[in-house]
């Protein structure tokens, strides 16, 4: 054999062009190389994403807690117009456009724009949490002073920490386009989403569990005890202490870059309000506000009361938690998956189509309550595990219908305005969630009736309420029992979906007619109407 021959497949020849790779080698090295240039890119700001990380995840702490006592509350058999007065102090986070111009125009340029405002309210969240951790457990009606929650007080001491946190990621926000580099900054939704996640859960799931007798007795101890491992008390001065140390140690060691600023950052907190209120007076812009303050009317019994009557009927508030934390994975594909597929013209077009399995669900949700066997020995696998599926379909129904309007809000929004455009219309979003769970927490009680039950199985007149009215006796005085015969939950459940029905056939022209809007109809600028 001819040593040409011999090394034919192993030397090629310079006046020879080499063998065309397969499409599989080309998949696999384009894959290589793109992973090893974001690779690349986020070495560059790894310190910094991993700042993020932490930042977004001590916001969760207080976003979880204040999902987390209403549960605690409701072992202490609070009303549920205590409910609806405590869902108050969550709200913040749906006003926060009111203040989010003060915060991006007033800062100490020696000290950062971002900086002036997350350490002074990271320190005052951390001291709150640590003083009110002190005697929180009075405020639950634990403590030695009194066995009756005081609503009111714990509503202003989470409304004050909600305040602050949505404050505090106003800054983190604005914080997060300068701190990463330019290539990297859409990792900042990342960081968002993963932090806020992992704070909401260890709040949420994580504090519920060790707080629970039943979990701690039956998984963590030899010896069964009346209390579970963490307090609520506990646990705020932990994090407040966290709060208080991490952000002494961000003042003293992370500075913060000054860069080129577009013309929405050097808008005076006048000319952002000045902006804000021609934003509201554009005609495609109200039509969407009053589509997003009312299509989830729908949702308030479903989203508000159905986890408060699951415990009610017998639900422990870890197991909950639990059902929760299975649902997150979910959540985060959910959110993945049809993030690509709503970046077309019509992404509200999704959300119609998503908006019917999320009012049927709050009817699944009120034959659930209404089925829960009233022995709860008889609670087995196959009823949880009903219950899982019904939360996961309501869970990708409402996922799905967040990614489509995020995606409609970032299409029409001026983009020389972008971030007041965004913010607006994400508050006016938020509003329109929160006002019909607080509505709803504060009507379950007027449409259930209940009937005073003696030792003779007799029917009494007598009261039902938590507190007799006045110159009346209560039933429990009398050693009777209050039986409910209407449900509230049950009436307003189907109130609820007959005014997601009537929306959705009347709202459905609406929704499609805005997105057949001209882009011009969005914009705000007049620069831009030229």
């Amino acid at each position: 054999m001819s040593t040409k021959a011999r090394n034919m497949g192993t030397i090629t020849r310079s006046d020879e062009s080499p063998s065309p790779a397969s499409p599989l080698e080309d998949l696999i090295m384009e894959g290589t190389r793109s992973n090893n240039s974001q690779l690349s890119q986020i070495k560059q700001d790894l310190g910094s994403i991993i700042l993020l990380l932490f930042l977004y995840t001590l916001q969760g702490i207080p976003l979880g807690l204040a999902q987390a006592v209403p549960l605690l509350l409701q072992e202490k058999n609070v009303s549920y117009s205590h409910q609806a007065m405590f869902s108050l102090s969550t709200w913040p986070f749906s006003l926060k456009i009111f203040w989010a111009p003060l915060v991006d125009a007033i800062y100490l340029p020696s000290f950062g724009r971002r900086k002036s405002w997350l350490i002074p309210t990271q320190l005052i969240i951390g001291a709150i949490m640590v003083w009110t951790g002190s005697y929180v457990q009075d405020l639950l009606g634990e403590g030695a002073l009194t066995s009756h929650p005081d609503v009111p007080k714990l509503t202003y001491v989470f409304l004050l920490l909600y305040t602050l946190t949505a404050t505090q990621d106003i800054a983190v926000d604005g914080w997060a386009l300068t701190m990463l580099s330019r290539k990297n900054v859409g990792y900042a939704s990342t960081c968002n989403t993963i932090g806020q996640n992992v704070g909401y859960l260890m709040a949420f799931v994580i504090f519920l569990a060790f707080n629970s007798s039943d979990f701690c007795n039956r998984f963590l101890r030899a010896e069964p005890q009346d209390q579970g491992m963490l307090s609520l008390g506990n646990f705020m001065m932990f994090w407040g202490v966290i709060f208080l140390v991490s952000t002494i140690v961000i003042c003293i060691f992370k500075r913060e870059r000054n860069i080129g600023e577009n013309d929405e950052d050097n808008l005076t907190v006048g000319q952002a309000y000045v902006q804000m209120f021609r934003l509201c007076q554009l005609p495609a812009v109200i039509k969407l506000s009053a589509i997003l303050l009312t299509c989830r009317v729908a949702f308030g019994a479903a989203d508000s009361i159905t986890t408060l009557k699951l415990q009610e009927k017998g639900i422990p508030k870890d197991t909950l938690g639990i059902l929760v934390l299975a649902i997150v994975p979910l959540n985060i594909f959910v959110t993945s998956f049809f993030g690509s597929r709503t970046s077309g013209p019509r992404p509200f077009t999704l959300f119609l189509k998503a908006y019917p399995w999320r009012l049927l669900m709050g009817v699944v949700f009120a034959v659930l309550v209404w089925a829960f066997p009233t022995d709860h020995s008889e609670v087995g696998w196959g009823f949880y595990i009903v219950v899982i599926m019904a939360f996961t379909v309501h869970q990708v129904a409402m996922n799905i219908m967040f990614v489509c309007q995020m995606s409609f809000f970032a299409r029409v929004s001026d983009p020389a305005f972008g971030g007041i455009y965004m913010t607006f219309l994400n508050t006016v979003t938020n509003f329109g969630a929160k006002w019909p769970t607080s509505a709803a927490l504060g009507l379950v009680e007027t449409f259930t009736w209940k009937q005073c039950i003696n030792k003779t199985g007799e029917v009494v007149a007598l009261a039902c309420d938590v507190v007799a009215p006045a110159n009346s006796t209560s039933c429990a005085e009398n050693h009777g029992v209050c039986e409910t015969q209407t449900d509230g939950f049950t009436v307003l459940s189907i109130l609820c979906t007959l005014i997601g029905v009537v929306w959705l056939v009347f709202a459905k022209s609406k929704v499609i007619a805005l997105e057949d809007l001209n882009e011009r109809e969005w914009i705000v600028s007049d620069r831009r109407r030229d």
